[in-house]
């Protein structure tokens, strides 16, 4: 498990310890397909109606029409948690590489084990499901979120502190660091931006040039942050109730952000500012995306029954929930404007551990 601070992973964590599976209905496409060999799946896009590619751990699986295909792997200390694609070929995986890495082949630490070295952020290059050599930027503390806002521009959010000079001054369960922006420009990451006025961002949405962050307002999870990156101009708002995990941007205006502790939330953004909370008791929400201006789908735990659901958000109003049978958790959804979705956490059926789980619908 990766050293942790996103509320995606505190949410998780109160599913997780609220109780066993219980039934669940099962959406007309069946249930949860069972993904062996990775613990979980936080992350998933799709660029067309048969090709979608999900991340989890170190883990990269392409899904072909919702079956999950052949495993990758990245290096083993790596840990991936967001995903988004240039392209049908290209994508840009996100996440945290943890206790540094080794030192140089040569030279007086050379063969000696690695330095032990806070999480740093790391950026993986996909080409046709295939990770490339990561690219570890140097001040983050983990990369949570990543949309590409077009063919050549993608922009990763997560945690800045270039302070940290030792393990022992990282605290995984306090969200101490500041929030950070690394655009990606043709695969390749560019220099970290600071954003000192916020704490750890979780996720980014994007439509045109626009694109819109969330996260954590402060050292605790106890208010959220929204954050408009729109050219050169980089705005902010706080809101009450809970941090923000997950959002979407149907377009250069509209965005919807979704959050929550054992109830879940949801907050419309329009054109950077925050509008009326909408909550729904069945549990926390942890990722969101449309299909258009006025239907998304929202996902996340089921308070008390440990389970993944998914929430249609109709107009800005939620609607019933569904359960997804055989999953604990759902963490990562992406829907194509055909009304094609598909949804990515962790599966139940793991005998004892808990495996990924992909849910097509």
């Amino acid at each position: 498990m990766r050293i942790a601070r996103s509320s995606r992973r505190a949410a998780a964590a109160t599913v997780a310890v609220a109780g066993l599976l219980t039934a669940a209905s099962v959406a007309a496409t069946g249930g949860a397909r069972h993904v062996a060999a990775v613990a979980y799946l936080p992350g998933i896009t799709c660029a067309n109606s048969t090709s979608c590619v999900a991340v989890g751990g170190n883990a990269v699986i392409p899904v072909r029409a919702g079956r999950p295909g052949r495993l990758r792997t990245v290096t083993d200390r790596i840990f991936l948690e967001a995903v988004s694609c240039l392209d049908a070929t290209t994508c840009i995986a996100v996440g945290q590489a943890t206790g540094g890495y080794p030192p140089a082949d040569s030279g007086p630490t050379a063969g000696k084990p690695p330095p032990v070295a806070p999480p740093e952020g790391v950026i993986v290059r996909l080409t046709d499901g295939v990770p490339q050599s990561p690219r570890v930027i140097p001040g983050t503390t983990g990369l949570d979120g990543v949309a590409c806002a077009s063919a050549t521009s993608c922009v990763a959010v997560g945690g800045f502190d270039r302070t940290l000079k030792s393990l022992s001054e990282y605290h995984p369960d306090v969200s101490h660091d500041r929030g950070v922006v690394v655009p990606v420009t043709a695969g390749s990451p560019g220099e970290p931006i600071d954003l000192r006025a916020t704490s750890a961002l979780g996720s980014v949405a994007c439509a045109e040039a626009h694109c819109l962050a969330v996260g954590d307002a402060g050292h605790n999870l106890g208010s959220g942050v929204i954050v408009l990156l729109s050219g050169e101009t980089v705005g902010s708002e706080r809101i009450g109730g809970a941090a923000l995990s997950g959002v979407a941007c149907p377009n250069s205006r509209n965005c919807i952000a979704v959050g929550g502790n054992n109830d879940g939330f949801i907050e419309p953004v329009d054109n950077g500012i925050p509008g009326r909370q909408r909550r729904t008791s069945s549990g926390p929400l942890v990722g969101v995306s449309c299909v258009n201006t006025n239907l998304c789908y929202a996902v996340g735990g089921t308070t008390g029954r440990n389970g993944g659901q998914i929430v249609p958000v109709l107009d800005g109003h939620l609607r019933a929930a569904r359960n997804v049978a055989d999953t604990t958790f759902l963490a990562g959804v992406s829907c194509l404007p055909t009304g094609h979705c598909v949804a990515s956490g962790g599966d139940a059926r793991g005998r004892g551990h808990e495996n990924g789980a992909i849910f097509q619908f």
